[in-house]
């Protein structure tokens, strides 16, 4: 079940006391049609303006006091990076849990549909976002819209596509606040990458080389560190330890089995670790989406996952910590499709195989191709098997959710906090 259902479904049973809703600046729009599908639901919601210290350096001036008029509620301006609000919110969770605050639901007047979304909520004994809801034709209630089905029907015969009608008039409303409280209208700033990476020309290009140097990246930088610990983990006198063991069998298994399985698992944490870093600060920086755009339509017409990509490349590194990091694609099928793609991509472990026999037994004049080959045979193994894993899987009935729909939001490129990014993959933890 991908992860925006899940919330949908939390969100619309109301087992909670109330939102806050962290949205950021430079997307304010995103933010405020959030916020106003929530505000119908009744329950007390506080906004926090994040990355407020980038819509400054954009020249983008918010008046927050116009804003919290509009809305009616509180509104808290803030950079999380640095615990900038921080403070103010939490002392604003406390005065709302204490106190009883009347909810502004009808924050928007759907002029012709009011009289169906007060019939359905009086019928269901519902807030009115879950009267629209019903309304719309949201799948998670198919109960209530059954329930309601008759004033549903006359709905939709007097004012026709409904989702449609309601989205509109929420972004005309989301328009007309952001119109009267931010000061110069959000402009897309495009960097000197985003015009070389977005380019339909050279884009693929420049891509492919920053995945290249990627992969290089993942093998140089982490590949010593596995050896490091492999050789202090050679330096433990094992042998020495088990001197005393008297049965050979019960020796020989510890020490060769036990022992060295453990040892290899241990040195491997610097990849598991170093490719979720590495993962962590690609997505928050916005390059993942720069990188995967120009190749999307190549992607899709092999049958590969868009999500996949970077979790192949992650694979070259080593396959293990690339296949265990596919957990955070939302949908099933995307997620066992990229998994078992990942296998196809030749790692370093295996390449340093090849390298050593094509050089025992190849003239050096061919080495290089021998060690192009595997990248070739794995993009063609790759191909292949997209192409029939999917219908392989519906054949012998394999569950799966459907795949996810990749939406390109092009985000502001930063420069990821490190912080965070650590914290994202578990290497540090927030302190308390």
């Amino acid at each position: 079940m991908p992860d925006e259902e899940v919330a949908t479904k939390e969100i619309l049973r109301g087992n909670y006391d109330g939102f806050i809703v962290v949205g950021s600046t430079l997307s304010l729009q995103q933010t405020i049609y959030l916020l106003v599908q929530l505000l119908e639901l009744g329950k007390p919601v506080i906004l926090v303006l994040n990355m407020m210290d980038l819509a400054r350096k954009q020249g983008i001036n918010i008046n927050v006091e116009a804003m919290r008029r509009r809305l009616g509620i509180p509104i808290i301006p803030s950079v999380a990076a640095s615990g900038v609000g921080m403070g103010e919110l939490r002392k604003l969770i406390t005065e709302i849990a204490q106190s009883s605050i009347a909810v502004n639901t009808k924050v928007i007047d759907y002029g012709p549909l009011e009289k169906y979304i007060d019939a359905v909520s009086a019928r269901l004994n519902a807030p009115r976002g879950l009267a629209i809801e019903v309304l719309k034709g949201n799948d998670l209630l198919k109960e209530e819209r059954l329930k309601a089905g008759d004033i549903v029907s006359k709905a939709i015969e007097e004012i026709g596509q409904i989702d449609v009608f309601v989205a509109r008039k929420r972004w005309d409303f989301v328009s007309s606040i952001t119109k009267d409280v931010v000061a110069r209208g959000v402009q897309v700033n495009l960097s000197k990458l985003d015009y070389i990476l977005l380019n339909p020309k050279v884009g693929i290009l420049a891509s492919l080389a920053l995945l290249f140097t990627l992969a290089e990246v993942i093998f140089l930088v982490l590949n010593p560190l596995v050896n490091y610990i492999s050789e202090l983990l050679s330096m433990i006198p094992i042998g020495e330890l088990m001197v005393n063991v008297g049965n050979p069998l019960i020796r020989s298994f510890i020490m060769d089995a036990v022992w060295n399985s453990t040892s290899i698992v241990l040195s491997f944490i610097p990849y598991v670790f170093g490719v979720a870093l590495i993962i962590a600060f690609i997505e928050d920086s916005g390059l993942i989406i720069r990188l995967t755009f120009p190749l999307e339509k190549w992607l899709r017409r092999i049958g590969l996952p868009s999500r996949g990509l970077i979790y192949l490349i992650a694979g070259v590194g080593c396959n293990v910590p690339a296949t265990s990091s596919t957990v955070a694609i939302p949908s099933s099928t995307d997620r066992l499709i990229t998994a078992l793609m990942i296998p196809y991509i030749p790692c370093m472990a295996r390449l340093l195989v090849i390298s050593l026999i094509a050089a025992a037994i190849l003239p050096s004049q061919l080495t290089g191709v021998v060690m192009i080959l595997p990248f070739v045979t794995s993009l063609i193994g790759v191909m292949v098997m997209s192409r029939l894993l999917l219908p392989l899987l519906t054949h012998i009935r394999v569950k799966l959710t459907a795949r996810v729909p990749y939406a390109y939001e092009l985000p502001q490129l930063i420069i990821p906090i490190i912080d965070f990014s650590l914290r994202r993959c578990g290497i540090i933890h927030m302190n308390s």
